[in-house]
Parts: C-alpha cells; structure tokens; sequence
C-alpha cells in the first residue's frame, strides 16, 4: 500500500482523484450499511417495509407477492437510504480534508471519518432498539401514540423497526458533526 500512497502523492492530481476514490468509498460504504440495516430490520417487521418504506420510496406497485421481489425491494430501500446518507460526507469530508493534507493524509483522516461516522449511527440506532422497546409497550398500554398504519397486524414490531430507522438517522446527523469535529482536529494538526 505505501507505494500507491508515495505515488499519489507525487501525483500533480492525487488531491483530485482522492477525492474521487473517497467519494466512490463513502457511497459504497453508506450503501452497505443501508443494505444491511434493512435486511436485519425487514427480518425483525415486514409490515413495516409493506405498509410505509415501499410506499416512502414509491416502490410499494413493484411488490409481485414472491418472496423474491421483497427482498429485492428491501434491497432498493437500503441501497437508496444508506447511499444518500453516504453523499453528504462523501463531499464534505474529503473537501475539509483537501485544505491542509497531502493526498496520502487525506485518504487516511477521511477513511477514519466514515467509520467514526458509520459507527456512531450504529451505536445510536442501537439506541433505537431499546427505546423502540419501550415505545411498543407503552403504545400496547395505551400510554404512548404512534403513527402505525390500521392494517398493520404487529405494531409492535412495526413500532420497533420504526424506532430503529428514526435512531439511525438521528445517529447519522450525530456522527457527521462528531467526525467533522474529528476532522477539523485532524486536520488543523496536518502540515502538508
């Protein structure tokens, strides 16, 4: 690996086409976590996929009744979720890290910012499996409202899956400012 970071380097267009390598990576990488967010969440409630994210992204008339094509549209979802959840930092991160870094530094300071970023809105969304807990009980007691669809048969689970989307996207937005901080750190500390 030193070798392509020595010659990236050297390279009058390394800066640019790390930029490009960092954005393909943050794609990829926010894709991934979406694909599997989703699969593990479609496992936990069905309904919840049926009943409100085929119908978020307007894919609900794809749906053929085969077990194929839902996991296939599970797919879609988490692909287009994650993948746009990785445009943001994709652009951000790299361009804070272009400022003051040489492009081998910028490879490395920004891989560290995604995964900071990945792995906070995991941990957060855990977060969400816990409260999504909670939230279903108290909406069996009667004690708390929640937006669940009259043909849901399992609230419960719809209430959970529910919970878990809403955690991560709320562990995304603190983990792009917790690896912005980490950047900006970073990068003040970089001389190129």
């Amino acid at each position: 690996m030193k070798p392509f970071f020595e010659k990236l380097d050297k390279d009058k267009w390394g800066k640019f086409k790390a930029f490009l390598l960092l954005w393909l990576v943050a794609f990829l990488l926010a894709a991934s976590y979406g694909v599997i967010n989703d699969i593990i969440t479609a496992n936990i409630s069905e309904e919840f996929y049926f009943f409100k994210n085929f119908e978020r992204y307007g894919i609900e008339k794809l749906y053929t009744g085969t077990t194929t094509s839902k996991w296939v549209l599970v797919l879609l979802c988490g692909l287009w979720g994650g993948g746009r959840l990785g445009i943001l930092p994709g652009f951000m991160f790299p361009a804070l890290a272009w400022l003051n870094t040489k492009p081998s530094t910028m490879l490395r300071l920004t891989i560290r910012s995604y995964f900071l970023y990945m792995a906070i809105s995991a941990i957060v969304a855990l977060g969400g499996v816990f409260v999504g807990f909670f939230m279903a009980k108290g909406h069996a007691s009667g004690h708390i409202t929640w937006d669940v669809p009259a043909r849901v048969q399992h609230p419960d689970t719809f209430i959970l899956v529910d919970s878990i989307h809403n955690f991560t996207y709320l562990g995304a937005f603190i983990g792009l400012m917790a690896s912005l901080f980490y950047l900006i750190i970073s990068v003040k500390r970089q001389s190129v």
